[in-house]
């Protein structure tokens, strides 16, 4: 008796199965397998930047301003792969700060994106990014004027909602993590460069953004 209720119950289970993976499959997707899309957006954040020069340490808070590029191609439609350009814009409100040119850093990272949510017009990722940036500094810091530039390694994670009005139109939002690090290559003060060779000398930038924007998807879905 007990094996005949077994059997009967595999067969009820395995028989929702069948009808849970034949309904996921009719359901239309947003994000789909062999298609591309382009991501322009604006943000705003915060950030710590940790600058050492030789013994010397600085802690800044800064306010962020990020403007955010996004290639992604669908490998599957849970998957996607491209690269993302952002351009943090950093304003610093600091004791001894008395003038800033620019303060800014340029960032190009591979992604790799898992699509949790995935339906009609609905899409929810998560992204993991990680490549090559660049690092500028042109301020007045206590009398002394500095100009700081370098390049390194950047990484970082961004979550992104997408809702589609249309086939080829989305708005998004998004809140991103990140990581950037650089090795100082130019330092200069009043005008006099500073051999930096064999000195402790880099960058740490960590913090967060928030950014909303529009995807253009090109191709025409079926």
């Amino acid at each position: 008796m007990n094996l005949k209720i077994h059997k009967g119950l595999s067969k009820i289970l395995f028989g929702i199965s069948l009808c849970i993976f034949f309904t996921l499959s009719s359901i239309a997707q947003s994000f789909e397998r062999k298609h591309w899309y382009v991501d322009f957006g604006f943000g705003v954040g915060t950030n710590n930047i940790n600058l050492q020069i030789k013994e010397d340490v600085y802690n800044w808070k800064t306010g962020t301003v990020v403007l955010p590029f996004r290639f992604e191609y669908a490998l599957l439609n849970q998957l996607g792969i491209g690269f993302i350009f952002k351009r943090n814009l950093y304003t610093m409100d600091t004791p001894g700060i008395t003038s800033r040119k620019t303060s800014n850093s340029n960032s190009l990272m591979f992604t790799n994106n898992v699509h949790v949510i995935n339906i009609k017009q609905f899409d929810f990722s998560i992204s993991i990014q990680y490549g090559l940036g660049y690092f500028e500094q042109n301020l007045t810091y206590m009398d002394i004027k500095r100009v700081v530039r370098g390049s390194g390694i950047n990484y970082g994670a961004d979550f992104i909602l997408r809702v589609f009005p249309a086939d080829k139109v989305a708005f998004f939002s998004g809140f991103a993590l990140n990581n950037y690090s650089f090795d100082l290559i130019n330092y200069a003060e009043n005008g006099e460069r500073i051999n930096l060779k064999s000195q402790n000398r880099s960058a740490n930038i960590i913090g967060s953004d928030f950014f909303i924007g529009i995807t253009y998807h090109p191709i025409k879905k079926k």
